[in-house]
């Protein structure tokens, strides 16, 4: 370690490798950069590419409050390299290099302090002297050299100005439609639900419609935007599973795409992030040319992992959210995210949704599935939360449908059950009755069985007992060990 420099004695005390441990302190640890950001200033380094790179750290600390990635730094140098002369390009990366070199770190961050403020003195003596030979500003020269000191009141840090728009100079837009008062177009939906209940197939059934042109399933006179698709997918296999569903669907494959994640220079791969890659997202839509949806699964997945958010802080979800937000503002692209359901069943509806409850209060469009309590095989498509569309169209685009031979398959003879119901939990009425139908199913079970019955008609025993549906028939048949065949004129009970 080098000998501590005396700053009052010696100009260039501090070098260019100190300049450079201490870049790596910031770059490292949120704790040295969160005191540090009302001292450093970039013109306190001596190398214009170290200048560049904490002009980077203090820009993404003031938006984000942690330190940024180190792809970001680098990416953002990139884009310094075509603004600069060619002798800085390559010098720009060995900087950071060197920085990279620093650590691990094992001093204090007392030489941070004595740095800054030995630099920030400099300058201020130095501007100390113009403003006494231009204009005596001794207001000005109070400013700087309590600037310069660390004592500066709290509110002269970090000004900032205000924005604002006039109501006068907005302009009125109609919701855009990416399927029917189903899910808007610039705007971030969500769908959700309890594993198990179709949510990735749904999604894949979207997908794939969306690559061929196919209509959607409610709207079979409406064309669909035909389009590209990105996928961002961490629970299903892409081979065993995605393109299993998209090939069942007719998806023209070539039109879907995973976002596997990204690489930096040396090969090694991180997860995208949605808070921090939009710029790579931006790049590979600009690549592909007329995206029309994004799916991530689960949203969760995908966003605050550079800042290691905390999924069940609001005020973490919201600034994460919001790039995202914006992004898809300005893109124009529908994006629907994949959350699940926790196990409060007492809670309401939208406050089921895992983690905060930013996560149902950013999204404009919140839609459910859910299985059917009597018949699973059949799959209730419900609304959460929609603020754009009047209540009897809401209701309107419910529907129900059942997974039938790898296709989602309409029910219109179903009616769509009412939320509290599909999500909320099992009323002691529902929980007799449905106890009572169990009871009458095996009871007549065991009465064929005494018989000497061999094989029974599905269709003649649901035929005889209505009110009691296929699922209660399921759990009484296990109970019985009943085992069923298909045969030309349907489905068969053999004892």
């Amino acid at each position: 370690m080098t000998t501590e420099p005396t700053p009052q004695n010696d100009p260039g005390a501090f070098p260019a490798n100190i300049q450079e441990e201490i870049a790596a302190l910031l770059l490292t640890k949120d704790e040295e950069l969160k005191k540090a950001v009302g001292l450093v200033r970039p013109e306190y380094f001596t190398n214009p590419p170290l200048q560049d790179i904490i002009r980077i750290l203090l820009a993404y600390f003031e938006q984000y409050r942690c330190c940024p990635p180190r792809d970001h730094i680098q990416t953002q140098l990139d884009d310094l390299k075509d603004q600069r002369w060619a002798e800085l390009r390559s010098e720009m990366l060995t900087v950071l290099y060197d920085v990279a070199a620093a650590l691990p770190l094992e001093y204090s961050s007392d030489r941070l302090g004595k740095f800054c403020r030995y630099q920030a003195t400099q300058k201020a003596i130095l501007d100390c002297a113009s403003l006494l030979s231009k204009k005596q500003d001794y207001p000005g020269i109070v400013r700087l050299i309590t600037g310069a000191a660390g004592t500066e009141p709290k509110e002269a840090k970090n000004e900032r100005e205000l924005d604002s728009i006039c109501a006068a100079d907005v302009v009125e837009e109609e919701m855009e439609w990416f399927w029917h008062n189903t899910f808007p177009k610039a705007k971030l939906s969500l769908l959700v639900g309890k594993p198990g209940s179709g949510k990735s197939f749904f999604t894949m059934m979207m997908a794939a419609r969306v690559s061929s042109g196919a209509d959607f399933p409610t709207h079979s006179n409406r064309p669909v935007d035909r389009g590209q698709v990105l996928i961002l997918q961490t629970e299903d296999g892409w081979a065993d599973t995605c393109k299993k569903r998209l090939r069942w669907e007719g998806a023209d494959q070539s039109r879907i795409h995973f976002l596997t994640g990204t690489k930096d220079r040396q090969g090694n791969t991180y997860p995208v992030d949605l808070s921090t890659d939009l710029k790579q997202v931006r790049q590979k839509m600009s690549e592909l040319g007329d995206v029309k949806l994004i799916i991530v699964d689960p949203l969760s997945a995908y966003v605050g992992i550079s800042a290691k958010m905390d999924s069940h802080q609001e005020r973490e979800v919201r600034l994460a959210l919001g790039p995202l937000m914006a992004f898809i503002e300005q893109e124009r692209v529908a994006v629907v995210g994949i959350m699940h359901m926790n196990k409060n069943q007492m809670a309401d509806a939208l406050y089921r949704i895992s983690g905060s409850a930013a996560w149902s209060q950013v999204p404009r469009v919140i839609w459910t599935i859910a299985k059917d309590r009597e018949d699973p095989e059949l799959r209730h498509f419900l609304i959460m939360k929609n603020n754009t569309v009047p209540e009897v169209e809401k209701r309107e685009a419910e529907f129900v449908f059942r997974i039938q031979e790898n296709h989602i398959v309409l029910a219109p003879d179903v009616q769509p059950i009412g939320l509290a119901e599909a999500v909320g939990p099992e009323t002691p009425e529902d929980a007799r009755e449905r106890r009572g139908k169990l009871k009458t199913a095996l009871t007549f079970l065991e009465d064929q069985k005494a018989k000497g019955t061999r094989e029974l008609s599905a269709r003649e025993v649901k035929q005889a007992y209505p009110e009691i549906g296929d699922n209660t028939w399921k759990q009484a048949r296990r109970k019985m060990k009943v085992r069923t065949a298909q045969r030309m004129d349907g489905w068969w009970w053999l004892f």
